[in-house]
């Protein structure tokens, strides 16, 4: 067994470290999501996996009993950090097709804290939304706020997320990611980004 597996079984709350509402949704998606194939055998990779800010990776993956992109220990976690800083919809997509994304945990970028760790860890371009402090144009920030994005000949497009679960003080969110809705939408014609999507916000 694992030595953080070992410490989740003794304490969950003391070793997990995440809080009531976070604990929460990981239930939720414990109970409600798909089991994942190859997600306990060593020899296979998992089918799909779930999303989340690199440091709940440990406790979400024990919770859930899914695989997870990023986790303490660095692994996935730039992938991770490119998601949440994302105002692009198409690096946003790119990231959870390459990574097997199913469901994505909302992470709230409008916290100061935040925004410096992400900006200074990716060495974001002084003029990223994320480094002039403009989280609401953010991909996955318009997402969780209801906001229109670009999408194919620039009309408003959730580009496959569906909100499935909020937590019940409101401050925890999933999506379910559906690559089917958004794959015949990639060679059309449309304008992406935040300047397009500020355009039908």
């Amino acid at each position: 067994v694992k030595w953080w597996l070992a410490l989740a079984q003794a304490s969950p709350y003391k070793y997990l470290s995440i809080g009531d509402e976070l604990y929460e949704a990981a239930y939720w998606l414990r109970d409600h999501a798909p089991v994942v194939e190859g997600f306990d055998d060593i020899t296979r990779k998992p089918a799909w996996s779930v999303l989340a800010q690199w440091d709940q990776g440990h406790a979400l993956s024990y919770i859930t009993e899914k695989a997870v992109v990023a986790d303490p220990f660095n692994h996935g976690m730039e992938a991770s950090l490119r998601y949440y800083a994302a105002a692009d919809s198409r690096e946003a997509v790119s990231i959870l097709d390459e990574k097997k994304v199913r469901y994505v945990f909302a992470r709230d970028m409008s916290l100061e804290r935040w925004q410096g760790i992400y900006s200074t860890f990716l060495k974001l371009d002084p003029a990223h939304p994320l480094r002039r402090g403009d989280w609401s144009r953010l991909f996955q920030m318009r997402l969780l706020m209801n906001l229109p994005i670009a999408g194919p000949d620039g009309h408003p497009f959730r580009w496959g997320h569906r909100l499935v679960y909020i937590s019940s003080g409101g401050r925890e969110a999933i999506f379910e990611y559906e690559a089917s809705a958004v794959r015949g939408f990639k060679k059309r014609s449309w304008r992406a980004g935040a300047d397009a999507a500020a355009e039908v916000g």
